[in-house]
């Protein structure tokens, strides 16, 4: 059954003011990529055999690593800036369990950033890098994940560029992010419909100004 949903679902500038702050809030910002990760976890996670979006209080705490109580707590402030909505309700040995989804995408552009604080915008840098280090060192930490499958990639380019190649960088970095997105989605729709074993990954994108070597 669908839950019912009681955010605000702002647009616009507000959306993009809302969903700044909570990306950059490091308790909150944790929640919101936990949630983003949504229909893998909770298509194969109980054996349900419902294959819905969404993930549940339960996952994003073990997920995050932080207490129920307060995932909970970030979740509702997230339903009501109209961030995520519940996907889901599923009643589980007499409990009513809500399954929380994204509203819309949470990628910010430099146009979006434009109006943003430099100060909440450092804060959400240090937060997404985190998440990418989370990420990594937990694939590192698994014995044979990381190179076992062909086509994984790691780069690193530095140097100086114009104006115009700073620019042609950006543009680049974030059509490869959208277009991983759009990917993402339309894998999660053929698993939907195949039951096929889903491949766990990660696809992260820096793109920084480097202070001059002394």
């Amino acid at each position: 059954m669908n839950g019912s949903n009681r955010s605000r679902r702002p647009n616009g500038e507000a959306r993009r003011k809302q969903v700044a702050k909570a990306m950059a809030d490091p308790v909150r910002s944790k929640v919101l990529y936990a949630v983003a990760e949504g229909f893998t976890a909770s298509a194969a996670d109980d054996g349900s055999g419902v294959k819905g979006g969404g993930l549940s209080v339960r996952q994003i705490a073990e997920r995050t690593g932080e207490p129920r109580r307060r995932v909970r707590y970030h979740l509702d402030a997230l339903q009501e800036d109209g961030i995520v909505e519940i996907a889901e309700e599923r009643r589980r040995k007499g409990v009513v369990e809500r399954f929380f989804r994204l509203v819309g995408p949470t990628f910010l552009t430099d146009e979006d950033l434009s109006s943003i604080p430099e100060k909440q915008q450092r804060a959400m840098l240090i937060a997404c890098i985190k998440a990418i280090f989370a990420n990594v060192s937990s694939t590192l930490r698994t014995p044979g994940i990381a190179v076992r499958r062909s086509g994984w990639v790691a780069g690193r380019v530095a140097g100086e560029v114009d104006e115009q190649g700073w620019s042609e960088l950006s543009a680049l970095q974030i059509e490869c992010v959208l277009e991983a997105q759009r990917i993402t989605q339309r894998s999660q729709d053929r698993l939907r419909q195949t039951g096929s074993v889903p491949i766990r990954m990660v696809s992260a994108n820096l793109f920084l100004e480097s202070p001059s070597p002394e």
